[in-house]
């Protein structure tokens, strides 16, 4: 919904306990009105459809489950520890600036 001017999920969206100023609540700007502010999902469930995973197979999917490989598994752990490195120091910078700057 378009609320204040603002697309956003009603459902989240924080509104003023003030009740002396008016709120307006728009539909999806982007979509076509069914009735009062239920909008038509046809083009959105249409493209939903259409989208297809990132990752895909070159060879037809195996009878049973994809098992990964100790290699593979090792591979991961080790871009993982990476990853978990680079957090820890970005971490770290920021709580030195922080203390730099009392």
């Amino acid at each position: 919904m378009n609320i204040e001017g603002q697309n956003t999920l009603a459902c989240i969206h924080k509104i003023s306990r003030d009740t002396s100023k008016s709120i307006k609540i728009y539909p999806l700007p982007h979509m076509y009105i069914i009735k009062d502010l239920v909008p038509d999902m046809t083009n959105f469930y249409r493209q939903y459809r259409s989208i297809k995973p990132y990752l895909q197979q070159k060879t037809p999917p195996p009878e049973r489950e994809n098992l990964q490989s100790i290699e593979d598994r090792a591979k991961l752990v080790k871009y993982f520890i990476r990853f978990l490195k680079f957090v820890l120091f970005i971490t770290l910078f920021f709580l030195l600036l922080e203390q730099v700057k009392i």
